[in-house]
């Protein structure tokens, strides 16, 4: 005897193929969102180098800028600054000190005006400076001669405005911008890149997500969002 199917067996059939369809384009939209974060953090990394570069060739060492350090306002618009000419600025929000202003065309969560300086490229990346130290002799793990930190956010003022989701942060030192968080930095990416944690959220003197940059850059995949067991020397991704 032929078997028939009832509506209501047929209704729930394909609702099951639609859940199934939708988890199926929400994974994949995840997929094409995040490979796309991980060539924007690649092309703020290659957009920094290639205009730092340039600029030690023409202005010297930065211990010899005269920044002061990291609370000196002055300081961190100088080291902005120095990068302009370089770069394809749309916005430039150096001099600005009205916090409105600041967070509509620059990075909103860092651009205190007084704490760091922010500028934003035609391609609607904003780069945020801060100088930490103006003799550059800080180290952190193997990284040596650091100056300051260059954070990039790079879907502009967008949420989420999380570091390790959409905010990634650089050493510049002394001859080379470096991308935080390799293996031998002390933000490490097993202590400030981790989902046992809320990215964004401080613990310690940093935030969860400032050690991620150097893993999207070379592993060109954001699975410390997914697990906690990958590392440097053994597991590059989930899978």
């Amino acid at each position: 005897m032929k078997k028939t199917f009832t509506l209501a067996e047929v209704l729930i059939t394909l609702v099951g193929i639609g859940i199934i369809v939708a988890i199926t384009v929400m994974i994949l939209i995840a997929d094409i969102q995040e490979k796309a974060t991980v060539q924007r953090v690649k092309q703020a990394y290659s957009m920094l180098s290639q205009a730092y570069e340039m600029i030690l060739k023409d202005e010297g060492s930065p211990d010899e800028w005269g920044m002061q350090g990291m609370y000196n306002d002055l300081s961190h618009r100088i080291l902005a600054k120095k990068f302009i000419p370089y770069m394809k600025v749309q916005t430039d929000c150096t001099d600005m000190k009205s916090s409105p202003k600041i967070a509509k065309y620059c990075l909103a969560k860092y651009s205190d005006y007084a704490s760091y300086s922010s500028f934003t490229t035609i391609n609607g990346i904003v780069f945020t400076f801060r100088s930490w130290n103006k003799n550059c002799t800080s180290r952190y793990g193997y990284v040596k001669n650091v100056c300051g930190q260059i954070i990039v956010d790079i879907n502009g003022n967008k949420n989420p405005n999380v570091l390790g989701r959409d905010l990634f942060s650089f050493y510049f030192t002394k001859d080379k911008i470096y991308p935080i968080g390799t293996n031998g930095d002390s933000i490490s990416l097993y202590n400030y890149c981790t989902n046992i944690r809320a990215f964004g959220q401080p613990y310690g003197n940093y935030a969860n997500g400032m050690g991620c940059t150097a893993w999207v850059i070379y592993n060109e995949n954001m699975d410390y969002l997914r697990c906690s067991d990958l590392s440097w020397e053994g597991k590059k991704e989930c899978k």
